[in-house]
Order: structure tokens, then C-alpha cells, then sequence
């Protein structure tokens, strides 16, 4: 069974490659963050609202939690 796409904007998109990005890293969100220069309160908060948008790996149980 596939797993439903979720219609996402540029702006979406550009924080779910970096919170996969942070994934595949293994490094804490803050630590990715900080070493690409985004704003670790919108990281956080973008994570979030992908997780609330219903988009595949953003949900609790996502290693990428941090």
C-alpha cells in the first residue's frame, strides 16, 4: 500500500528536504540547524507544521525528532 501525497508549496518543501536532510545526518535538529545556517526556532516550528499537515515521516515516531 503507497503512502498519499500531500500537495506541499516551495516553502514547505524546502523545510521538509532539510528536516530529512537532518534525518539522514543523524545530527540533532539544532546542531543541523545551526551548521546551515537556519533559525532553529523555524526549524522546530516548520517541522511541526509539516507534521500537522499529515506529510509521510513527520510523526512521532520520525528519528528525526529531536
Amino acid at each position: 500500500m503507497s503512502v498519499p501525497e500531500v500537495p506541499l508549496t516551495e516553502k514547505q518543501r524546502f523545510w521538509l528536504d532539510h528536516v530529512r536532510a537532518c534525518e539522514r545526518s543523524g545530527q540533532s535538529m539544532r546542531r543541523y540547524a545551526e551548521e546551515q545556517g537556519l533559525e532553529v526556532a523555524a526549524f522546530y516550528n516548520w517541522k511541526a507544521a509539516l507534521r500537522r499537515k499529515g506529510v509521510p515521516g513527520m510523526g512521532p515516531s520520525s528519528r528525526a525528532m529531536r
